[in-house]
């Protein structure tokens, strides 16, 4: 009984090549995943009412007059090319992670 040791020889480890901190409240993109990277980490807004955008896609967009818990957030996982803004109404989109290499 008790712990063994396994070897890690040929074991693939995730090694972090960058970190992400940015918020806005611009329309405009102000993150991009670089070519060539992937990036894991979390992603969110202050107001649900309006959420934040994902490339085309709106997320955590609320419509029930704003009744989520301020501030909100979720993990992601994005790939190169892939942006993040604000989706408008003053509110702040942020991102927070690492970045990879693919």
């Amino acid at each position: 009984m008790g712990l063994n040791a396994q070897s890690a020889a040929g074991a693939s480890f995730e090694k972090p090549v960058a970190n992400v901190a940015f918020s806005s409240t611009s329309t405009s993109t102000f993150y991009t995943v670089p070519s060539g990277k992937y990036f894991k980490g979390w992603v969110g807004c202050d107001r649900g009412q309006y959420g934040m955008k994902v490339g085309d896609a709106t997320i955590m967009m609320n419509m029930n007059n704003n009744n989520l818990p301020q501030p909100q957030g979720i993990n992601i996982t994005l790939f190169a090319g892939q942006t993040i803004r604000a989706n408008g109404g003053s509110s702040t989109a942020w991102i927070v992670g690492v970045e990879y290499n693919l």
